[in-house]
């Protein structure tokens, strides 16, 4: 491992763990477009950690009313409690279609052409739900029914090129929910995602730690850390008055120049 590609890949996971324009299509399309040979699959579960430690923090306070709320008495409204029914119904889908879809979509990885392309549709989401939404309700408002669809698309975001923040927020949109609104679920919902990707990645992965690949991994996780708390931090803030509009124009870009490379590289 490159010192230099360490630092990048890091910073790249941090921010497109949670910016809406695929993690996945970053870490295949930039080693191939710039000619780096891949790293190993412990760097990955890494950079997950870095990416999962990031959003526990920065969400520690919601995740300690979610606890408490399972040590107090029933309440009529308790909406913590409520959350954690619907992030679990959400993250079925993911679950279920990537168990059984497992070996599809990681050939998928594979293939950096058609990354792009599936790149192409998260620009779609992110355009169309901006285009289409009425952004009223909180996500206090939030049913069932609305956590499972957003669940059915954060389970497309298992294909290498379609964002997994990117799908939810636009679902979350498009069911109504304010753009801070649909963001922060977004983020608590990844959660479990990510976890689930660590401990996938880690019983897949072969460990062959020395001296220095554990400086290098230590230095991955660190900037992973830093850039996906910083991610979280600006889009949340972001979206109180801004649209989409720019990450779906940036997805639109960097799904075409990609594509035209690989295609000229044939």
């Amino acid at each position: 491992m490159n010192l230099l590609r360490v630092i990048i890949l890091g910073v790249i996971q941090g921010l497109t763990e949670f910016l809406p324009v695929s993690s996945s299509a970053h870490l295949v399309l930039v080693p191939y477009l710039l000619h780096w040979e891949f790293l190993p699959l412990y760097f990955n579960v890494t950079l997950h950690l870095g990416t999962l430690l990031a959003v526990l923090i920065f969400f520690r306070s919601e995740l300690l009313l979610i606890i408490n709320s399972f040590f107090q008495p029933s309440e009529k409204d308790n909406f913590p409690r409520k959350l954690v029914i619907l992030l679990i119904f959400a993250t079925l889908p993911a679950v279920i279609l990537g168990s059984v879809f497992e070996d599809f979509f990681s050939r998928l990885f594979e293939k950096p052409a058609y990354v792009s392309i599936f790149l192409l549709f998260t620009a779609f989401i992110l355009f169309t739900s901006e285009r289409f939404s009425k952004k009223i309700k909180e996500i206090k408002e939030m049913r069932l029914k609305d956590a499972v669809l957003i669940g059915l698309f954060q389970a497309l975001a298992i294909i290498p090129g379609i964002s997994r923040s990117g799908a939810t927020i636009g679902m979350g949109l498009l069911r109504g929910y304010r753009r801070e609104d649909a963001v922060k679920f977004s983020f608590l919902l990844s959660i479990p995602i990510i976890f689930g990707s660590f401990i996938f990645e880690l019983k897949e992965a072969n460990l062959n730690l020395t001296k220095e690949n554990f400086s290098l991994l230590l230095l991955g996780f660190i900037f992973s850390f830093f850039a996906g708390y910083l991610a979280i931090s600006f889009l949340l803030k972001y979206v109180k008055k801004k649209s989409l509009y720019l990450f779906s124009i940036y997805c639109l870009i960097v799904s075409l120049i990609s594509f035209i490379y690989i295609y000229q590289g044939k």
